[in-house]
């Protein structure tokens, strides 16, 4: 079952009632992963399409796949950090 970001919020709001359950934890947990997924992907796709529209006759493509990789690199390193 995939759930909206409003029904995880509103399921994480219920269970926040009974903290102690495991359940409870588990279904945080895994919540909490998918978003992060979900803002990786999105700041992924946002960094690809700024370099789509990069016109590259007055750009050298190696070095804007050098920054690509530079910012994906910190973006994996932000988001260990986090979890």
């Amino acid at each position: 079952m995939i759930l909206s970001n409003k029904e995880k919020g509103l399921l994480l709001d219920l269970l926040a009632v009974h903290p102690g359950n495991p359940l409870a934890s588990d279904l945080h947990k895994k919540i909490d992963q998918e978003r992060t997924t979900d803002d990786l992907e999105q700041e992924i796709i946002t960094t690809l399409r700024i370099n789509k529209d990069v016109n590259w006759n007055e750009y050298d493509a190696n070095d804007e796949f050098d920054n690509l990789i530079t910012f994906v690199k910190k973006l994996f390193k932000k988001y260990r950090e986090r979890s």
